[in-house]
This record gives C-alpha cells, structure tokens and sequence, in this order.
C-alpha cells in the first residue's frame, strides 16, 4: 500500500488486499483505497491484519465532516471497476 496525499482525497491510503472478486467467472486481486483521513499508522509496503487500526479520520482534501471515504475496485482488461463492500462480503459469506 501508499500514504500520501492525493488532491480533493487528502490524505489517502492504497490497499492491496490478499482476496480475490470474482467477476463473469474470473478472480480478479482487490485493491482499495481510504481517503480524507487524519493521518495513517501504516508506512508503504507494510502488510496490515484485518481489524487493525491503519489511521484516524479526518477531513483532509476538503471543507468536510470527520470521515473516511473507502472505495474498493478491480482492474478488467485495463479498466478499473468498482466493487460495493457489501458484494465483497457477499462473497467472503460464501
């Protein structure tokens, strides 16, 4: 994964998760990003356990509330898609 900051994001963290999405018959790798944050508890190519804390929110980027922006996706034939958490939950259930 990367830190930085990343424009109307702010403070922003990419995540490569170890779970595939299937999609039209096909694993894909997950990838993800959290946004606006306060600040990150993770360094570049740190590896991240499920549960643990990466960060704190914030409102970086922007004339926003406290919060933090996930956005998960795959990459089809060199287009990225964007994959809803509940579809890869939906997934992980079964």
């Amino acid at each position: 994964h990367s830190v930085q900051w990343e424009g109307g994001y702010g403070l922003r963290c990419h995540i490569n998760f170890d779970i595939s999405f299937e999609y039209q018959g096909n694993a894909y790798p997950l990838y993800g990003a959290y946004a606006h944050a306060e600040s990150f508890s993770v360094e570049a190519g740190q590896h991240v356990d499920q549960g643990q804390p990466i960060g704190l929110m914030g409102a970086t980027g922007g004339n926003y509330p406290k919060h933090v922006d996930l956005r998960l996706w795959i990459v089809v034939d060199g287009q990225r898609v964007d994959v809803s958490p509940n579809l890869i939950e939906a997934q992980l259930d079964n």
